[in-house]
Order: C-alpha cells, then sequence, then structure tokens
C-alpha cells in the first residue's frame, strides 16, 4: 500500500491512438483514470512524463486559446450563467440568432426556449435554476452544437438524469457527435455500446480496448463491468491515493475529425499521418502516447 503523501502516476502505460471521427469510449471503476487521460487533450492537466500531440505537434506548441477552440465539452456538471438563453448558448462569442436557434433545435431545445417569455432572451436564473436537469444538459448540448469544435468531450453527460430527460439528452448527443471526433466517459454502459471502441482502464492503464461486443465476449473487465454480462460483479476500485496527490502521467498524440481551422478558412486537404512518435527518456521505461486524427493543413 501506498503511504499516505506519495505522490502516484495518475496515469502510467498509455499508448493510444484515435481516428478521425472515431467514437471511443472509456470506462472502468471509479479512479481507473479516464478523466485524468482526457483532461491532458485540452491542458486542463500537465503531463510529467511521456508527450501529447495533436497532428503529430505537442499540444504545448500550441496557442492555449487556439487548443481549447478545437474541443467542446458536455459534462454532468452544467455550469450556467444568470443570463440569457441566447447568451448562454453563444458562451462569450458573438450571438447570432439563426446559429442558436439552430443550435438548440439540434439539442431538441428549441420548442420549449420559444415557449419561454423571451424565448432567446429569456432569462435562465442562477445556474439555470428556471430550467429542469434534461433542460441544462440540453442547453449544454446546443453550446457545444453552437462552438462547432471537430473534437467532443462527454463526461458522464447522462449519469444524473432520469430514463425520459436520457432519452431527450441522448437523441441530442447523437445529432452533436455526427462528423466529430467524440470521447465518451461513461458508466452507464448501455449507452455506450455502439462507439467505434471502448477502453477500459484500471489502476490508470489501459487494461483492454475493442468494440463492444468484443471486449464483452472477451469476459475481462469491460464484461464484469457491463450489466448485461454474466461474469463476475464489478471488482472493487484498488486502494488509491487521493487525487491531489496523484500527477498525471501521459502522453498524446492526436488528430481530429475536420481541419483545426475556422469553418470560414477551411481548405480541402489530405490527412495528417498518424504519429507513430515514440518516448524513450523515461527512466522507468514507461511509454505515454494517444493519437487522435485530423485532417489539418496547419494549426
Amino acid at each position: 500500500e501506498v503511504p499516505a503523501g506519495t505522490p502516484v502516476a495518475a496515469l502510467s502505460d498509455i499508448t493510444l491512438a484515435i481516428r478521425a471521427g472515431e467514437t471511443v469510449a472509456f470506462v472502468g471503476p471509479s479512479g481507473a483514470g479516464k478523466t485524468s487521460l482526457v483532461n491532458l487533450l485540452p491542458r486542463f492537466v500537465e503531463p510529467s512524463e511521456g508527450r501529447v500531440l495533436i497532428d503529430g505537434v505537442a499540444i504545448a506548441d500550441y496557442d492555449i486559446t487556439a487548443l481549447r477552440s478545437q474541443f467542446a465539452l458536455v459534462s454532468q456538471d452544467v455550469v450556467l450563467f444568470n443570463d440569457s438563453v441566447a447568451a448562454n448558448v453563444a458562451l462569450g462569442a458573438t450571438i447570432d440568432p439563426a446559429r442558436v436557434r439552430d443550435a438548440l433545435a439540434g439539442a431538441n431545445l428549441l420548442e420549449f426556449v420559444q415557449s419561454m417569455p423571451g424565448g432567446l432572451d429569456a432569462q435562465i436564473g442562477h445556474n439555470g435554476n428556471q430550467l429542469s436537469g434534461g433542460q441544462r444538459q440540453r442547453l449544454a448540448i446546443a453550446r457545444a452544437i453552437y462552438k462547432d469544435a471537430p473534437i467532443l468531450i462527454l463526461d458522464e453527460a447522462t449519469s444524473a438524469l432520469d430514463s425520459e430527460s436520457e432519452r431527450a439528452v441522448q437523441a441530442a448527443l447523437e445529432v452533436l457527435m455526427k462528423g466529430r471526433t467524440t470521447l465518451v466517459i461513461a458508466h452507464r454502459l448501455s449507452t455506450i455500446e455502439h462507439a467505434d471502441r471502448v477502453v477500459a482502464m484500471e489502476n490508470g492503464r489501459i487494461v483492454e480496448q475493442g468494440p463492444h461486443a468484443q471486449l464483452l465476449a472477451a469476459g475481462g473487465l469491460y464484461a464484469r463491468l457491463h450489466p448485461c454480462s454474466s461474469a463476475a460483479p464489478e471488482p472493487a476500485a484498488a486502494s488509491r491515493p487521493r487525487r491531489r496527490d496523484r500527477q498525471a502521467t501521459a502522453g498524446v498524440s492526436t488528430t481530429a475529425t475536420r481541419p483545426l481551422l475556422s469553418s470560414s478558412r477551411r481548405e480541402a486537404c489530405s490527412p495528417h499521418p498518424e504519429s507513430t512518435a515514440r518516448n524513450s527518456s523515461s527512466s522507468n521505461n514507461r511509454r505515454f502516447f494517444m493519437t487522435i486524427s485530423n485532417e489539418a493543413c496547419g494549426r
């Protein structure tokens, strides 16, 4: 057992490549490292070893604002502002009413907003307290549609909803995911069965990865976690230090589904070759790589 206060790597031995347009779901017990891994991409945390790359370029070489503009996040913890519906959808960007309406329609929320006094200009209260849980989630989805980023991160986006709200939100998510590279973190495994690939994690490592049916048949960690499996019950997460005592240790080379240029400047070009970088400087021979492919001419 690790002594209290001893720094422990949140991630180790990670090698992962994600293709353009692919939907990848990350599953595993609490504390497995799913969120830590995904948080490396927009540089919410920095790797202590290894490399994180987008289109073969280290993310540290990107302007942080430009880098984060390539990601849209929808999580269970939606942050809304005491402002209008339109302002919450645009989230600091110039408000284009037509685009706001299109985003709300894509999130299955336009009809409700139009019924509100003031419509797009209706005030939603402190942290959206005038909205239900499902409506708050769909507003977050509308925000992601409006941003139109090529890489989408869904972090437990439906975990706090009842069945009826989850169905409405899931339908909106399907619209949002079209044409995007999507990374999904989910506890309700039934919501990610149609992902192109499932990555099962435990204790900061990737234990197995592959399509849903393949992993279910393999009888490994994913099969034990899945509610429809006849395998053993979910294993308890190993004893881990508190998150603040752990260091993020990983590396990523990424490629998104569409150019990393604004829609007004996108140009047709061939996809960037997938990076095959290797880190040979680690003293303990750990390897950390993740790749998301993107058809980008520049950055």
